[in-house]
């Protein structure tokens, strides 16, 4: 979960109602900064995608806060986003539906981050 107050992200599992702090602003837990982040999607696997507004990208951390990967960057062409926000998980075929709200689109993503 997002915390509202402050650009933190906070991960627990069904089975453990602790949460524990998974990034910050200055990456001080796992090297994974965030940025503005707008929306969380989550999928069959339990690993978090995080929309970054301001570095115009979406973060992949495990469910235990590792990061992943960080896919996208700032435009309008392939593999580019402006500003993403919501993030809708289609686990059936693996895929990240992201709004990009600058260019006013919705992408579709493989979970591997290609468009």
């Amino acid at each position: 979960m997002l915390d509202g107050s402050h650009p933190n992200l906070y991960s627990h599992t069904d089975r453990d109602l602790a949460s524990c702090l998974v990034a910050d602003p200055a990456g001080n837990l796992t090297g994974a900064a965030l940025n503005s982040p707008l929306a969380v999607g989550v999928d069959k696997n339990g690993n978090l995608f995080v929309s970054q507004a301001d570095y115009s990208q979406i973060t992949e951390f495990l469910p235990n806060g590792v990061p992943i990967q960080t896919f996208g960057s700032y435009g309008s062409g392939v593999n580019q986003i402006n500003q993403p926000g919501q993030i809708l998980m289609d686990n059936t075929n693996s895929l990240l539906y992201v709004q990009d709200v600058q260019n006013s689109r919705v992408d579709v993503w493989t979970q591997g981050g290609h468009r």
